[in-house]
């Protein structure tokens, strides 16, 4: 039974980042309702989902929502 783990930002918008480690960067980060991922996961046929989301950590500058899904595919 193989395992799956998804990582993202939490909302639902488009940020452009055009500064990143002191560099100049053109860079469109897609914010991801949870939801819709856990909805997708369950769609593709995974089973055992859990799913967890967390603010932003202050100490690393973080602005956003952090979410995790967890699951695992059904055995055969």
């Amino acid at each position: 039974m193989a395992s799956s783990v998804v990582a993202g930002h939490a909302g639902r918008e488009v940020r452009r980042i055009s500064s990143w480690l002191g560099h100049d960067v053109t860079l469109d980060v897609v914010l991801q309702d949870p939801a819709d991922v856990v909805a997708a996961f369950t769609a593709a046929g995974l089973e055992d989902l859990e799913w967890y989301v967390r603010g932003p950590v202050q100490a690393r500058q973080e602005t956003t929502d952090r979410f995790y899904v967890l699951a695992r595919s059904p055995r055969r």
